[in-house]
């Protein structure tokens, strides 16, 4: 699965510790004072990733899905004599609608 023996023994640990969380859970589905749903909330709870160090966002996710949009349009929609966007020109119509973001961020995203 090309992953590390870090990134192994980090999952499965953190399998291990959550393991009565999940058991506990499927009891009470068992017992109909859970549902499915409530297992599926548990699991994406162990699956989902701590939060990483460093600063937040500087954009917003709102932002981002509009970076999405504009970048699966063409350029000549927007009057620009271009027909594929260079992430130079992504985020400089991504600044004229008020999304202040570098042309190497807009690359990652």
């Amino acid at each position: 699965m090309n992953c590390s023996p870090v990134t192994v023994r980090k999952w499965r640990k953190r399998w291990k510790t959550y393991e009565g969380v999940i058991e506990q859970t499927e009891r009470e589905i068992d017992s109909k004072t859970a549902n499915k749903v409530d297992l599926l909330y548990k699991i994406k709870e162990v699956l989902t990733d701590f939060p990483r160090s460093g600063s937040s966002s500087r954009i917003t996710n709102l932002a981002k899905d509009r970076l999405v949009v504009l970048a699966c349009e063409s350029p000549q929609d927007h009057g620009l004599p271009f027909t594929v966007w260079t992430h130079k020109e992504l985020s400089a119509q991504a600044k004229n609608m008020g999304i202040n973001i570098s042309s190497s961020y807009c690359g990652i995203i």
